[in-house]
């Protein structure tokens, strides 16, 4: 677990000012962000409980919806989490278990152990068999009534989907003693009564409350922005084509600014109105999307532009290209492809042509256009956005013999997928924000590139029309970059 990079963050996060570090208010306590737990008080120390703390504990995925895949290891006592903790009882049920583990075969006992407390008062104990039978203690089931004390982490077995179910919990034992071998030892139980009460009545009883600092006064805040002012800055910083070294002398130019060019190269030439083709106008439905006009965006709709020759110029972007090449391996169900499979597929193949008659038209009046086939310019294209998916965003890997390996991208769309289904199945109204969830992804080093969000976007649209069939019941604020399950 202390890999963790949420539980464990490498770097000090400053929290203040705002309250950003509380996940979610309750009526007198605050629950809080799971990037503090490693401040509170009672995490990574040895906190002696009653059975019946931990398993009244509250199911997690209440309070954290999906982030709650982290805290498997974890229960919340108030508001304090507890990853190692300390309990006592008696043994009231005893089984011998075997099973392979990394190819090696581990043998276990599973104790049920009791202190009688409260209504709650059981739970399993998972115990290596050598440290069972160090301990004096037999594997004949002859150690009922015996009181033992046994410190170690906790194992959750939580429902994503339905909160008000406890969750299934097991003590992984660490260091187990044997208080007593009689059963009437009472003298022991009272003692570990007393230790317990106690120690909730000094740590426990009040909430733990986190006061945010800010690490240096003239800190310089950055706030999030919104999706139209997102789209304006990155307007701004791509002024100039960002494409691998070797192709910067052959396409010196954004393809934002070829989308205007080519529409004042062709404004005298239009005939008559224009009209979206039937491949724009399903683009154009699409959140999120280069393409897709959002307050505040005034980028010219995918029209039909007439090039040089008079013959019909289409407007297509390169994020539209490399959104359908995404889309193509999706439908390949993820298994290898060669980069010629998604070269020649006549849809990408059609896009590239448009894109490649648009960038070529651009370029022919800079002084670096050079007089390549259109074919060369097409592959050089088409290699541009293969390196944006592989080097940028790094989604994809390929080998030299051109086989395109796809787990990262397969990773991403399991974990879009569940998550949408989670959302689902629990009817939640809590926004799936996207930047958050990038967030995540990036703090557990789970996405090592920097991937946009608008193809996290496609990857979501693509799932809720071609996998769940229920885009009808999602709503996506541009705003807040953000999805909401809106269905009954």
């Amino acid at each position: 677990m202390k890999d963790n990079r949420l539980l464990y963050p490498k770097t000090k996060i400053d929290w203040g000012p705002g309250e950003n570090h509380i996940c979610l208010r309750a009526q007198n306590k605050n629950y809080y962000v799971i990037e503090l737990f490693h401040q509170a008080p009672t995490f990574d120390r040895t906190i002696p409980l009653f059975i019946s703390d931990i398993n009244t504990s509250p199911n997690l995925y209440g309070i954290y919806n999906y982030i709650a895949d982290n805290l498997r290891h974890v229960v919340i006592v108030n508001n304090y989490p507890i990853n190692q903790l300390n309990v006592f009882g008696k043994i009231i049920q005893q089984q011998y278990k075997e099973k392979m583990s990394n190819g090696a075969e581990e043998a276990y006992v599973v104790l049920v152990v009791s202190d009688f407390v409260g209504k709650d008062c059981k739970i399993r104990v998972r115990i290596p068999l050598d440290m069972f039978t160090t301990l004096g203690l037999t594997i004949e089931k002859t150690n009922y009534g015996k009181i033992v004390e046994i410190e170690g982490g906790i194992h959750n077995w939580c429902d994503a989907c339905n909160y008000d179910k406890q969750p299934d919990r097991e003590i992984r034992a660490e260091k187990i003693t044997v208080l007593s071998h009689d059963p009437a030892g009472l003298h022991c139980e009272i003692e570990q009564w007393k230790k317990r009460v106690e120690f909730r009545k000094e740590n426990l009883e009040e909430p733990w409350v986190f006061t945010p600092t800010p690490q240096s006064e003239n800190r310089t805040i950055e706030y999030m922005f919104t999706e139209s002012d997102l789209k304006k800055k990155q307007q701004r910083q791509e002024l100039v084509l960002s494409s691998p070294r070797e192709l910067d002398d052959v396409l010196p130019v954004e393809e934002d600014s070829l989308v205007v060019h080519a529409m004042h190269k062709s404004s005298e030439s239009v005939r008559g109105p224009p009209t979206p083709t039937s491949d724009d106008q399903l683009a154009s439905s699409r959140r999120g999307r280069e393409d897709t006009p959002t307050p505040g965006n005034t980028d010219p709709a995918p029209y039909d532009f007439i090039s040089m020759d008079e013959a019909p110029l289409r407007a297509v972007t390169e994020f539209q290209v490399m959104s359908e090449i995404v889309k193509f391996i999706i439908q390949k169900r993820f298994v290898k492809i060669k980069l010629r499979d998604a070269y020649y597929d006549l849809h990408i193949s059609e896009l590239l042509k448009h894109l490649t008659n648009l960038q070529i038209s651009s370029l022919q009046s800079t002084p670096k256009f050079l007089n390549l086939s259109f074919e060369e310019y097409k592959s050089i294209i088409f290699h541009r956005l293969r390196h944006k998916l592989q080097k940028s965003y790094q989604l994809i890997s390929v080998s030299k013999s051109q086989l395109v390996r796809l787990k990262n991208l397969k990773n991403l769309y399991i974990s879009l997928l569940n998550i949408l289904k989670t959302f689902e199945r629990s009817r939640t109204r809590t926004p799936f924000k996207i930047m958050n969830y990038l967030d995540v992804l990036r703090t557990k080093n789970l996405l090592p590139g920097d991937i946009n969000y608008k193809l996290i976007n496609f990857i979501i649209e693509y799932i809720l029309a071609n996998v769940l069939d229920d885009e009808d019941n999602w709503h996506y604020d541009t705003r807040s970059i953000a999805w909401n399950y809106i269905g009954g």
